[in-house]
């Protein structure tokens, strides 16, 4: 019987995945470092009362998605029917979790809060995640796990972008975030470049202005606000 060699597929090295969107946990030392200057806030998360259930319920999920939540100011009313289509406008305060725990951006001293639709894809998923626990009036501190904010560093440059004047997606069209990432070795900005070449979890102070849902009354604080454009994929 003649045999025929056996023919051999060639060899393909499949490239390893990014570092930044591998599955990493929240060290506790970081949880610990990263909340101990917040006040403790007894109830927060009460099983009676005003939204007890559904925030306490809420607030588990997000430990199990490597998100933890730590209120600074308790919220107004019941939690609002996030619904997609709801729209949250709200201040918002980045930092690093590291040891100096510096400001990455602050819509304050832009003096334009952020407008998110829901349901609309925007580009940092995480943010509607949490947006979703929070009541009007509430102000809240979120550590994210590292796979929650690989493409900050993109989020945040047209946001610099837009409060300048300029086209938020300038620089980043016609290909994938991650892509993108990879493809250019600056993004303006040298802190962004930092953090996109060294990804760390990061802490968002979301301070809640107004819900409003969709086919219903906003509830707000009251404050008068001008928000800044939502960015959607």
């Amino acid at each position: 019987m003649c045999r025929h060699p056996r023919r051999l597929l060639p060899s393909v090295k499949m490239a390893p995945p990014p570092p930044e969107v591998a599955e990493t946990a929240v060290p506790e030392a970081v949880k610990t470092k990263c909340f101990r200057k917040l006040p403790r806030l007894s109830g927060s998360f009460r099983e009676e009362g005003i939204g007890g259930s559904r925030m306490a319920d809420s607030v588990k999920k997000l430990r199990a998605e490597g998100i933890e939540k730590r209120v600074v100011q308790e919220g107004t009313g019941e939690l609002p029917d996030f619904r997609d289509g709801t729209k949250a406008t709200f201040h918002f305060r980045t930092l690093r979790s590291d040891e100096e725990g510096a400001v990455i951006d602050d819509s304050r001293q832009r003096g334009k809060p952020m407008e998110l639709i829901l349901g609309k894809h925007f580009k940092l998923p995480v943010w509607e995640t949490i947006v979703r626990t929070m009541r009007p009036a509430e102000v809240a501190e979120f550590l994210c796990d590292v796979k929650h904010v690989v493409l900050y560093p993109l989020v945040s440059k047209s946001l610099r972008n837009i409060a300048a004047g300029k086209d938020p997606l300038e620089g980043q069209r016609h290909c994938c975030g991650i892509a993108r990432m990879q493809e250019h070795s600056s993004l303006g900005h040298a802190d962004l470049d930092e953090l996109q070449q060294h990804p760390q979890p990061l802490i968002f102070h979301i301070e809640m202005i107004k819900v409003r849902v969709q086919g219903g009354p906003a509830r707000d604080t009251g404050e008068e606000t001008r928000p800044c454009p939502a960015l959607t994929g």
